[in-house]
């Protein structure tokens, strides 16, 4: 089985293709495609979110130092909070007629969020991470 945060980056793959293609299908406006487009980013957010918050959370704030259980729980309380909110405006959007102006009113400043989020994981939060040992 893969490592944790080799799991997590490679969602973060998956969530950045998908919202590359959410882009793209903004751009043709066909509310069938948007539905399943949102519907599946929100499905695969919401998965990472919370393997972040069971796993690699519990485990930061666990142990470790007071300067990485400090660090991990700015990450874990705006991470809850962004992504809550990420996955409430694509639930919105989702499994239903698409207001097609209403997301793209939205999604350019949600999408530039979670990319953001997305980066900063990779950068400041993942490196944090050791692997329990057996």
């Amino acid at each position: 089985m893969a490592a944790l945060v080799e799991t997590l980056r490679a969602q973060h793959e998956v969530i950045r293709g998908l919202a590359t293609e959410l882009d793209g299908s903004l751009s043709r406006g066909e509310p069938a495609e948007l539905s399943v487009r949102v519907a599946r980013l929100r499905d695969v957010l919401a998965a990472h979110l919370a393997l972040e918050e069971h796993e690699l959370f519990p485990a930061l704030l666990a142990g470790q130092s007071a300067e990485v259980r400090t660090m991990a729980d700015g990450f874990a309380r705006s991470l809850l909070q962004l992504g809550r909110g990420i996955v409430a405006f694509l639930d919105r959007h989702a499994d239903g007629p698409v207001d097609v102006a209403a997301l793209r009113a939205g999604w350019p400043e949600f999408g530039r969020a979670l990319l953001m989020r997305v980066d900063e994981e990779e950068r400041h939060l993942y490196p944090l991470w050791h692997e329990p040992t057996p």
